[in-house]
């Protein structure tokens, strides 16, 4: 890096103003903290489990050899714990030089892990975690610094107050504790005044699903009720410092008069989404996906293929991309849906063509009929994966699922809505006379 622009606009070109420039930027993002943020409230968190006291002593149980030398070996060789470079495979293969003074430092940040006094009223406190073992966490939220290297060469270390980065082994498990206090917000939300559950939510008090950081809130459509869900999350929001982006959530109606929909617009300030949107990788809709809807399937195999065309590889090497890479990509959705005939067969034709051709335009060149393919080499195929029959697997996986698993939140709505007291088989009868179109459809479509 030879030329930098600051924020104000000036041209750096030495190399210590361009590291003076990197530090303070980073200082800038990382390096405060806001110190204005509400207290979590306790008699919300009050209303859940909490860690019991066995638990609580468990967790605080004596960290052992075996557990320090396996935590380390889950460590990427490439992963550098520390400022001084030295990585994971660095340790590993020094492991029986260093054990002893290893184990002794670690073992002595467990026995006197320091206690920061500001943080005392904290979502780890009100869910009953024991202050021994927030001491350990707090220490190594509070603990944290960096170093940022500036073409190869590293600038001195810098704290900051942010905490937790994304990357960090335990960022993930604070974070699903602190969603534990939304969800707690939002099951408020059921005794408030005026408050009406979504029509196809009230049987099961749902009020939202979460998924990592994507929410969805569910409510009936009305002004009243839309207020109180949302308040319950700003009050979250306050909280925690977490905020919705505006620019990627969206009301989605169904049913409401227009007025009110623009009553809710106006008074939440979101945008209005229609249906089929994207969520965690795959379109919902209300009604089955038309072929359009399954294009980003197929051009995503497309886009794959596309870019080993150019690599000459065997083929042998062109049937293992098509056994793992492209049946990777369409696993996910066998298992959500029962893919269109018309789409499987797309999809096997492109496969089939990159196999025998290389390429990533449909031909009909074919050495083996491509269902003698997908049989096993027992039976003189090559063993490749038949994705209609693993199409009809997974969709009798879930009819499986629907049958015994009913501690799952997502079949207890199915059976509560659709299934009633019906069991699996006979919503899959089809002449069973009882049965409405939507629960056959929802087991057969």
């Amino acid at each position: 890096m030879r030329e930098l622009t600051s924020h104000r606009g000036t041209k750096l070109n030495t190399p210590e103003a361009i590291n003076e420039e990197v530090v303070k930027f980073y200082k800038a993002l990382m390096g405060s903290s806001t110190t204005s943020l509400p207290a979590v409230d306790r008699n919300t968190m009050k209303k859940g489990p909490t860690i019991s006291y066995e638990k609580g002593v468990a967790l605080c149980g004596s960290v052992v050899d075996e557990e320090i030398w396996k935590e380390l070996t889950s460590i990427g060789d490439d992963k550098a714990p520390g400022v001084d470079g030295y990585n994971a495979y660095f340790y590993k293969k020094t492991w029986s030089i260093t054990k002893d003074d290893m184990l002794m430092a670690i073992k002595e940040f467990f026995q006197i892990g320091k206690l920061y006094k500001p943080v005392n009223c904290t979502v780890l406190e009100n869910l009953c975690f024991p202050p021994k073992f927030i001491q350990w966490i707090m220490e190594c939220v509070h603990t944290v610094n960096y170093t940022i290297m500036v073409n190869g060469e590293t600038t001195p270390p810098f704290n900051v107050a942010r905490g937790l980065r994304q990357g960090d082994s335990i960022s993930p498990y604070l974070f699903a504790i602190s969603m534990e206090y939304l969800s707690r917000c939002l099951a408020e939300v059921r005794d408030f005044e005026g408050f009406k559950f979504h029509p196809k939510c009230g049987r099961l008090n749902i009020t939202h699903l979460c998924f990592a950081d994507d929410l969805l809130l569910f409510s009936r459509g009305d002004q009243k009720s839309v207020k109180n869900i949302y308040q319950s999350f700003q009050k979250f929001s306050q909280a925690s410092g977490l905020q919705a982006n505006m620019n990627k959530s969206s009301i989605y109606f169904g049913g409401a008069a227009v007025q009110e929909k623009l009553n809710i617009l106006q008074q939440s300030g979101f945008g209005c989404g229609e249906f089929p949107f994207k969520y965690l990788g795959v379109p919902l809709s209300t009604k089955n996906l038309t072929i359009m809807q399954w294009l980003p399937l197929v051009n995503k195999i497309i886009g794959r293929i596309s870019s080993w065309t150019a690599k000459k590889l065997s083929y042998g090497g062109r049937m293992q991309l098509v056994q793992s890479v492209l049946f990777g990509i369409q696993e996910y959705w066998s298992q959500l849906f029962t893919i269109p005939a018309k789409v499987l067969k797309l999809v096997e034709s492109y496969c089939r063509s990159f196999t025998w051709s290389g390429s990533n335009t449909i031909t009909k060149r074919e050495l083996i009929a491509w269902d003698k393919v997908c049989l096993p080499k027992s039976v003189g195929g090559m063993n490749l994966i038949n994705i209609r029959m693993w199409n009809q697997a997974a969709i009798a996986k879930t009819s499986w699922d629907l049958a015994h698993k009913s501690d799952k939140l997502w079949i207890r709505w199915i059976h509560s809505f659709y299934f009633k007291k019906l069991t699996v088989l006979h919503c899959i009868d089809s002449k069973a006379s009882l049965i409405g179109w939507s629960r056959r459809s929802l087991m057969l479509c």
